[in-house]
């Protein structure tokens, strides 16, 4: 069985979501959705957008069990944990959304390179905007 996994990160939804789709079309019905609790990014927040995060990760994961599936809520840091849950379950290929800050773009470099190394390819996709900036 073909798994891919999708990447949340602000993106909290399955609908208009174009790296879920893209790995719902590539997969063989086994895509696993998963967001990084990483205490580094959520550090960041105040404890409004905290606790607004957590309520819409909460929703997510809802809207995913009402599709048959689950939301994977790991413990840790997106670059050493998506690697190893990529490998555990034989998948090729992380999909996700771009970010567009600099910190944010910084960020995703890193598990980009992490998950080259481990010889996972990971896909970026638009979905925050109507066109992509470099358009």
């Amino acid at each position: 069985m073909n798994t891919v996994l999708v990447w949340h990160q602000n993106d909290l939804r399955v609908i208009d979501h174009p790296a879920l789709y893209a790995a719902a079309a590539e997969s063989d019905g086994r895509v696993l959705p998963v967001y990084c609790l990483d205490h580094s990014v959520l550090n960041e927040l105040n404890p409004h957008s905290l606790e607004f995060r957590l309520e819409s990760l909460n929703g997510l994961r809802e809207a995913y069990r009402a599709l048959g599936t689950d939301l994977l809520l790991i413990h840790g840091s997106a670059t050493t944990e998506l690697p190893r849950l990529a490998r555990a379950h034989g998948a090729k290929r992380v999909h996700f959304h771009h970010r567009y800050t600099a910190p944010h773009r910084a960020r995703v470099a890193d598990v980009q390179q992490s998950l080259d190394e481990h010889a996972i390819e990971s896909i970026g996709h638009w979905g925050d905007t109507l066109y992509a900036p470099d358009q």
